[in-house]
């Protein structure tokens, strides 16, 4: 197997484990607090960001998927909602913004806030619609915020995980130049 599809598997099988894991202790850790961090919406913004918008979609339908397993919602609608969300972060990562913290920690603040968003909504379609603004208030902006502080716990490891085995690539390549030699007549020679 060559080594670039070596080092490609080892970053991909590495990233969904740290999905797995996350997943896991987001709900034996935080599971009954109120409000909650939501960890796995840095770790899903933090590999986007690294990873670009194709691989993206997979770990955001990944994180998703994983998200439908503890949500009320229908399943399915996270992973459609995680997939497109992170498919954003990586586009707006790769054309718009610069690998670092500070733009990991607004697309992890924008990423909860849809998320949030999207469990308002559902919470006032299904009938629990009372007192929205108070749980806006109370629960959402601190799960936002609670989750935006976990963001450099990702981001780091993340970007770790990116340059796993890379070779330099801006490393100018070495090629050998025939000596040019000049001729009296006017003529270049190559040797």
């Amino acid at each position: 197997m060559n080594g670039f599809f070596q080092r490609q598997s080892v970053r991909r099988i590495t990233a969904a484990a740290a999905v797995l894991l996350t997943f896991m202790l987001q709900n034996a850790l935080f599971g009954t607090m109120k409000p909650a961090p939501l960890l796995l919406i840095p770790l899903a913004v933090c590999v986007a960001m690294v990873r670009g918008e194709t691989e993206s979609l997979f770990y955001g339908a990944l994180t998703g998927a994983l998200w439908d397993l503890s949500a009320p919602a229908p399943d399915g609608v996270y992973a459609l909602l995680f997939a497109l969300l992170t498919f954003a972060c990586g586009v707006l990562a790769k054309r718009f913004l610069r690998q670092t913290l500070a733009a990991g920690t607004l697309l992890t603040a924008c990423f909860a806030a849809a998320v949030c968003l999207f469990a308002a909504v559902f919470a006032l379609s299904a009938g629990g619609g009372r007192g929205l603004f108070t749980a806006a208030l109370r629960f959402y902006l601190p799960q936002i915020l609670l989750t935006v502080l976990f963001t450099p716990l990702f981001y780091y490891p993340a970007l770790a995980l990116a340059r796993l085995g890379e070779t330099k690539t801006g490393a100018k390549r070495f090629h050998t130049v025939r000596p040019q030699v000049f001729s009296p007549e006017g003529g270049d020679e190559h040797r």
